[in-house]
């Protein structure tokens, strides 16, 4: 699943794109300022159990479930 499902806004601070990269079991979001989550503290613990070691992944729903979440805390900065 693509970042591409979920609208990053540009930065309240310097306005440029942020970077947000999904692999593994964080979201990491890098511009002049940065922000992380661990997926899974997000997530049931039916879809922490969706994890796959083949593709370091969760679940589609459970991914964008947890990429939504990043969005809404991320868009929501004021300056």
């Amino acid at each position: 699943m693509s970042h591409k499902a979920v609208t990053f806004l540009p930065c309240p601070f310097c306005g440029e794109e942020p970077e947000v990269e999904t692999m593994g079991s964080c979201i990491d979001i890098d511009c002049c300022c940065s922000m992380s989550l661990q997926k899974c503290d997000m997530l049931t613990r039916d879809e922490r159990n969706s994890w796959s070691n083949e593709t370091y992944k969760y679940s589609d729903a459970a991914e964008l479930k947890a990429l939504t979440y990043m969005a809404s805390v991320w868009n929501g900065r004021v300056k």
